[in-house]
């Protein structure tokens, strides 16, 4: 196999992966139980997913876990602003984290989060997370400084040794 073929075999077989990742994706959210309100946030505009996110942190949602979840990654997607990334971080950090570690994570891994809200939450994750995975994923966010992946770093091998 030369490498032109080599090449247009991936790129069939990464499709085929899409698709598939795609259509169970699809099913998983077409059969959750929080199928409604996660298809009222796929229809919000993009400029609304921030404070539809800070509202379902204290919202009444059977299913706060995935509407929190759900709700960060689709702003984090959708090309925030830092300063909704901040926002979002805010509430977040104000509730259990066993209710918003998904979006947690998507705060931690849009690169449209500032460097201060990563250190601030890496401060806050120390105290917090039972594990070091989130404090781990700061020091793999490009928009974290030097100065908080070295903080964010040293949180994580304190944590993996006291884990």
């Amino acid at each position: 196999m030369d490498a032109s073929q080599f090449v247009e075999n991936y790129a069939v077989a990464r499709k085929e992966i899409e698709y598939t990742v795609d259509t169970l994706f699809t099913k998983a959210l077409a059969e959750h139980p929080a199928a409604d309100e996660l298809k009222k946030l796929l229809a919000l505009p993009k400029k609304d997913l921030p404070k539809a996110c800070i509202d379902a942190v204290t919202g009444d949602s059977k299913y706060p876990h995935s509407v929190v979840t759900f709700s960060a990654w689709l702003t984090m997607v959708n090309n925030p602003s830092g300063r909704d990334m901040d926002a979002i971080a805010e509430s977040l950090m104000h509730s259990s984290l066993d209710r918003v570690w998904g979006g947690l994570m998507a705060v931690v891994c849009s690169s449209a989060t500032e460097d201060g809200t990563l250190l601030k939450l890496a401060d806050w994750l120390v105290e917090n997370e039972k594990g070091s995975y989130l404090i781990k994923l700061i020091t793999r966010n490009p928009s974290a400084s030097q100065e908080t992946r070295s903080k964010a770093l040293e949180y994580y091998r304190m944590k993996e040794i006291i884990t």
